[in-house]
């Protein structure tokens, strides 16, 4: 829940900045204005005498066109951060150029035409987010969103909330109006607000205003809370130029407290905002980029650690004899695996490159198989099929993407590499499954402990949904290898009585591991290493009894490091 508020707020919170930007854009005339909004928010929620203390703090830069009586309104960059207990749980800068992301730690940028899904993020930047009507006295007649929300930007709340910074010139030395702030998730406020007149004008020669008013509510529900004895408090100050007849600059401190009811109980909450509105010159730019606080510190994890990406190549090579009755197959599979991973910290983020499979049967190719982000390429008997990723059908484009052009997986480990905790990737779209794929990749990735000899679990995929998982020997060599890495060697049995995967059921399964791994100390990560494998086991289906002996071996090289 708190995860959520907190992104309700942040989106809020940019709809304000938003909001007040064309305001300002409406009575600038006949010509561009670019404005920064900031607000940063202090919440707190209490329940059973424990506090949350949640921070949001957003910044919003945007341009406001004004053609005849109406404002258009176009985005520049959106900025929001989010912390919870001191802790960053959210992070993003978004602009017509870059997405930036960080998560946990690890800082994530993604740019347009790289994520399919994201681009009509970016395509929103160059069109109006929306229009707004003003009518002589700048008061709004009427507002559209001309686009649809999307999971980083609210059109509606950023159109419902362009009036905060902006009600209408002032004529008087003192009025009230009623105006409408928006609380999040789809909720608002609305009250009374009163205007009076300074008698100074500013250095600028600005008229100043001072604004007060409290708004109440006695109830609000959205999908995921209810909202009860709502009260808000404002208190600020504005600027308005009487020569351009457009809003200049302002402040407003908000004090509010409600009671919000959710799936987790009911909880006490409480907290300031406080909004600033600002003017940016032609041409200037944010010369105070604002710096993200990095994420509170994990035991074992290095916040200062750079993210570094490592590109890999995994070759296997199945040499099996089937025996099926009298009838004896030899099999093969030559296969590679080409893949890279991201260490940042305690993660390791997995992406596929490419994948080559070839299947020869008794020395005659019966099946080849290479995909990458751009290409499927297959051959079955006389059948071939040869697509780009934007020429193939939408089940292979599914594919493509699922499996190359997104991580397949991130995985949390400790200060030696074990791993703690696998999160495959989920794209409802593919009908192709990660379990058996992330084992492969993950083979030659095992702990290193500062230890001569050390024993780990490890799992080894046996194809169509099998694991087979056992101990397996590490012990430190006493020589170094050629480039001066640690060489471990590596063995083991592991015996199983059955096991169940889609082809049938296996029995008398025995695989003996023997091989060498190089370590670099310096980088923390293994660098190559080869495993060969021996193989036995029987397996029944409804049709036949088969046995299978041979030998599997796996070697890992590495690429240049990113």
């Amino acid at each position: 829940m708190t995860k959520q508020l907190i992104v309700g707020l942040a989106l809020c919170l940019s709809v304000y900045s938003q909001s007040h930007a064309q305001d300002n854009a409406a009575t600038a005339q006949a010509r561009k204005v670019n404005y920064l909004v900031t607000i940063d928010s202090d919440i707190k929620m209490k329940k059973a005498g424990k506090t949350n203390a949640l921070k949001v703090r957003t910044r919003v830069h945007y341009s406001n066109i004004q053609l005849s009586e109406k404002i258009e309104v176009r985005l520049k960059k959106l900025w929001v951060q989010s912390d919870a207990n001191k802790r960053e749980v959210i992070f993003f800068e978004l602009s017509k150029d870059v997405l930036k992301i960080r998560d946990a730690g690890e800082l994530i940028e993604i740019k347009p035409g790289e994520e399919e899904e994201l681009n009509e993020v970016f395509a929103s930047f160059s069109k109006p987010a929306g229009t707004v009507t003003l009518d002589k006295n700048g008061a709004e007649v009427s507002r559209q969103a001309s686009q649809e929300d999307n999971d980083f930007i609210g059109f509606n709340s950023i159109l419902r909330n362009t009036r905060w910074f902006h009600p209408r010139h002032p004529i008087e030395k003192t009025w009230t109006e009623t105006r409408e702030f928006d609380m999040g998730e789809g909720r608002s406020i609305k009250g009374p607000i009163t205007f009076t007149k300074l008698n100074k004008k500013n250095a600028k020669g600005h008229t100043e205003i001072k604004l007060s008013g409290i708004m109440t509510k006695k109830a609000a529900k959205t999908e995921t809370a209810t909202y009860s004895n709502v009260k808000y408090v404002f208190e600020g100050s504005q600027s308005f130029d009487e020569k351009r007849k457009i809003w200049v600059n302002g402040i407003t401190k908000v004090k509010f407290s409600c009671q919000v009811l959710t799936a987790k109980g009911l909880f006490d909450t409480s907290g300031t905002m406080h909004l600033k509105l600002k003017i940016e010159k032609p041409g200037e730019k944010d010369t105070k980029p604002l710096k993200a606080a990095d994420p509170q510190k994990k035991p074992g994890q290095n916040t200062k650690a750079k993210k570094s990406t490592y590109s890999y190549k995994m070759r296997l090579k199945t040499d099996l004899t089937l025996v099926v009755g009298k009838q004896q197959i030899h099999l093969s599979t030559p296969s590679q695996f080409s893949y890279q991973n991201t260490v940042s910290n305690d993660k390791r983020i997995v992406q596929l490159n490419e994948i080559v499979v070839s299947i020869v049967n008794n020395k005659k190719q019966t099946m080849y198989i290479k995909m990458n982000k751009d290409v499927y390429k297959a051959r079955e008997g006389e059948k071939k099929h040869d697509f780009t990723y934007e020429n193939a059908s939408e089940i292979i484009r599914d594919i493509l993407y699922s499996m190359f052009r997104v991580p397949i997986a991130t995985i949390t480990v400790d200060k030696t590499g074990r791993e703690l905790k696998r999160k495959l990737a989920k794209d409802s779209r593919s009908p192709v499954k990660l379990s058996g794929m992330i084992l492969n990749v993950r083979w030659f990735h095992a702990p290193f402990l500062d230890k001569k000899t050390w024993t780990e679990t490890r799992t080894f995929d046996m194809g169509k949904g099998g694991g087979l998982t056992g101990p397996l020997t590490f012990t430190k060599q006493d020589k170094k290898d050629a480039q001066g890495n640690t060489v471990v060697k590596v063995t083991g049995t592991i015996k199983k009585d059955k096991a169940q995967t889609q082809r049938g059921t296996l029995s008398n399964i025995v695989y003996v591991f023997e091989g060498t791994q190089s370590f670099d100390e310096k980088r923390k990560i293994w660098v190559s290493g080869i495993t060969k494998v021996n193989v036995a086991y029987e397996m029944k289906t409804t049709t036949f009894t088969m046995k299978t002996t041979g030998t599997m071996t796996l070697k890992l090289s590495m690429a240049k490091a990113k």
